[in-house]
């Protein structure tokens, strides 16, 4: 009778997996006007520079933290919708000065006095102003309106126009759309093409990534999703202009790798971890740097809402501070 039942169980998880396989799930993004979505995400950035004259630096290590809101404003008549992007609030906190910005930039847009830090000017225009982004019904991104204007002058204003620039806002489709061929079933895989523009006109940085739908559970209603590819090798592109003479930046190699968990129910990102690590040489006034850097980042949904009901999904957290 025991191996009876074994041999029963093993026939349904098989045959249930088999279904899963074959019929497919589907990963595109749902749309409700009024939907309100928080996540939290944070990051760690390790920075190390060298030139001919200069032994390496000291690790320069930057972290973020940011409380962020998506909300689904309006629906387009030919698909898709008007998402509302807000930063609720922004923390940055280095161990040492950036090369190039003689200060250590640390900022926490919640703390009194923070209108003293040097960053300050750029992001009190970007903290609690809803940009609107505007993307089709497959969650790509087609453009952005309402994007802050003033700013830090200088090398500052230069490093944070690159990351906060309409064309940085248009490839920002990980809180929207997983990319995925509808419907997709396990193991599935699909390509993504981004070009992330780089601040202090040093161009652009090309991925080129690989998608894998590595595993579908019903019962939780996602789905995991893996991720890696390779930055292109040679001269950063310039997406609209050429990098200026004295900063052109040569990548010689790079990784990302990451995962991402997509609620099927909701139709909308769950959460996602990456790490990207670039050895590449930039061509300075001082002279030929070598950087070697890292980047690690997550982003963790908190809560979500519609106009007829409240809920927090199972398993996410609440207790991040607003």
């Amino acid at each position: 009778m025991v191996l009876k039942w074994t041999v029963t169980a093993v026939l349904v998880v098989g045959a249930a997996e088999a279904g899963a396989g074959g019929q497919g799930i589907s990963l595109r993004p749902e749309f409700v006007v009024g939907q309100v979505t928080e996540y939290l995400s944070r990051g760690t950035i390790t920075h190390q520079a060298s030139t001919e004259d200069m032994p390496p630096s000291e690790p320069v290590r930057i972290t973020t933290e940011s409380g962020m809101q998506v909300k689904v404003a309006r629906l387009r008549p030919e698909g898709g919708a008007e998402i509302e992007w807000t930063l609720r609030y922004v923390v940055i906190k280095t161990t040492e000065a950036v090369p190039g910005i003689p200060m250590k930039l640390d900022y926490d847009s919640r703390e009194p006095g923070s209108e003293q830090s040097p960053l300050a000017p750029m992001f009190a225009e970007l903290v609690g102003r809803p940009i609107t982004i505007e993307v089709d019904a497959s969650g790509r991104v087609l453009g952005s309106r309402n994007m802050p204007v003033g700013g830090p002058q200088g090398v500052l204003g230069d490093l944070l126009g690159g990351f906060f620039s309409p064309e940085m806002f248009e490839q920002l489709p990980l809180f929207i759309t997983a990319g995925a061929p509808s419907p997709a079933k396990k193991n599935s895989k699909w390509n993504r093409a981004l070009r992330i523009p780089l601040p202090l006109g040093a161009g652009s940085i090309d991925f080129n990534t690989i998608h894998k739908l590595s595993k579908i559970n019903r019962r939780e209603s996602t789905a995991l999703i893996a991720i890696e590819g390779d930055i292109a090798k040679g001269a950063a592109g310039g997406s609209t202009a050429q990098p200026a003479p004295d900063r052109t930046m040569v990548i010689h190699d790079g990784r990302f790798t990451g995962s991402a968990e997509w609620d099927t129910a909701l139709g909308q990102l769950k959460s996602a971890e990456s790490r990207m690590s670039l050895n590449l040489t930039l061509d300075t006034l001082l002279g030929r740097m070598n950087v070697q850097q890292e980047m690690i980042s997550s982003v963790e949904r908190t809560k979500t809402s519609r106009p007829d009901q409240t809920k927090t999904p199972k398993n996410d957290s609440s207790e991040a501070r607003p």
